[in-house]
């Protein structure tokens, strides 16, 4: 293990200078008994020197680290009966059912808007509901996979471009439903887009069980695992708020060389509407390590049942939905991929994208993972028997950070010569 620990060291500033080196770094290593077989930090929470050091109970904001706790709380109300997988949720959220699909724009730049007529549920519309509700279009939408037609605006330039046409204010980063209600890009079903919909997600899950998602996640995720500094609300809490570290950002020069990192304002707004599903909590890597423990292990804290466990690791797209989103992840693989070779072929689950063959030297078939947009990255591998949770923070535009995805592809590569011994 000492191995990762003086990875981790090479590439976290160990003094003033930060040019391609990241301020602060942790990670853990898990067994599939959810037992942590390492866990280590290097560097420190702020620029100044004399900064709290980052450690695995640093607070941090962890973006899309985000998803894979509000699909397994969704996935917990379907457990309980309280919504199915294929019913229409349109009905339940009167924003969501209203947003209409973009076509274009006309010769004037003015949006060509049409109805959507087509359900959107959290995974499918299965041949049996189509048959009971005679629905005649077949093809499936899904918020836990990103197939509803749902983006994040800031990601799409003809969204922002009709942003713009109706005066619009807020934007995905607002947490909020104006936030989050743009148009479809495409017809439910019919494409695969990063964006919204866990957070659509989350507010279905409010709907049916009558509380509040930060509510939900305490009573059934977070007191359950003592995940206690996990929260949509470091600022409230006089434990979190003095020790959240720094968001910092990385520079590009004209040459394509790293800058030093400076320390920028938080993306994450301190008062907001909603909870936010997809990217709103703040945690540590001693909390979230708690969570995916509880994966890896299947504790009844967060499932009754293991085939509801097995829907998140369970590839759901279809070929149409497949092939958009390798052109996506192809487009933009710093931010959706760094971490698999192009060429891997991939599908999506509840739980993160998987990988559906084997990457040489590292994780197997039927691996998912995820990360966030301040390039925190976590994967679980229960072929191998293994899972690692990386935790930074730091931005670049275009997003993915080049020395984040290098430090976790040698960890990881470091985890499987020396912990799994493939």
């Amino acid at each position: 293990m000492a191995r990762l620990d003086d990875i981790l060291a090479s590439h976290v500033a160990q003094g003033a200078d930060t040019a391609d080196r990241l301020l602060g770094a942790a990670f853990a290593v898990l067994n599939n008994d959810g037992k942590i077989i390492y866990k280590g930090s290097s560097g420190r929470a702020d620029i100044p020197l004399d900064a709290a050091p980052y450690d695995a109970d640093a607070p941090t904001l962890i973006m899309s680290l985000t998803k894979l706790i509000t699909a397994t709380a969704v996935l917990q109300v379907v457990e309980r009966g309280l919504i199915t997988l294929e019913e229409d949720v349109r009905p339940l959220l009167p924003d969501l059912a209203k947003l209409q699909l973009l076509r274009g724009f006309s010769e004037s730049g003015e949006a060509i808007l049409e109805e959507n007529n087509k359900p959107i549920t959290l995974r499918y519309v299965s041949a049996w509901f189509i048959s009971r509700v005679r629905i005649t279009d077949a093809s499936g939408s899904h918020l836990l996979t990103h197939t509803s037609g749902l983006c994040y605006d800031l990601m799409i330039p003809d969204v922002m471009k009709w942003s713009a046409s109706v005066g619009r204010k807020g934007n995905n980063l607002a947490w909020s439903i104006e936030g989050f209600s743009t148009p479809l890009i495409f017809p439910p079903g019919e494409g695969w887009m990063y964006g919204s919909s866990i957070d659509w997600a989350g507010q279905v899950l409010e709907k049916v069980t009558k509380t509040k998602l930060g509510t939900y996640l305490d009573e059934h995720i977070f007191s359950p695992l003592g995940m206690t500094s996990t929260t949509f609300w470091p600022h409230a809490r006089a434990d979190l708020k003095d020790r959240l570290a720094v968001t910092t950002f990385r520079p590009v020069n004209e040459n394509g060389d790293g800058e030093p990192l400076i320390a920028v304002p938080n993306p994450a707004p301190v008062e907001h509407e909603i909870e936010s599903g997809g990217a709103g909590l703040y945690s540590t890597l001693s909390d979230y390590t708690k969570f995916v423990s509880a994966v890896m292990r299947g504790d009844r804290i967060l499932f009754q049942k293991d085939g509801t466990r097995e829907l998140l690791f369970a590839p759901q797209l279809n070929d149409q939905q497949r092939t958009s989103m390798e052109k996506v992840v192809d487009e933009l693989r710093n931010a959706f991929a760094p971490d698999l070779p192009p060429g891997t072929p991939i599908d999506f689950g509840f739980g993160g994208m998987i990988n559906t063959a084997d990457v040489a030297g590292r994780r197997k078939k039927g691996s998912i993972m995820w990360s966030g947009y301040a390039n925190a990255h976590w994967w679980i591998d229960r072929a191998s028997g293994v899972a690692g949770v990386l935790f930074v923070t730091v931005l670049r535009d275009p997003p993915g950070d080049p020395i984040a995805i290098k430090l976790y592809r040698e960890l990881e590569e470091a985890v499987y010569a020396d912990v799994v011994k493939q």
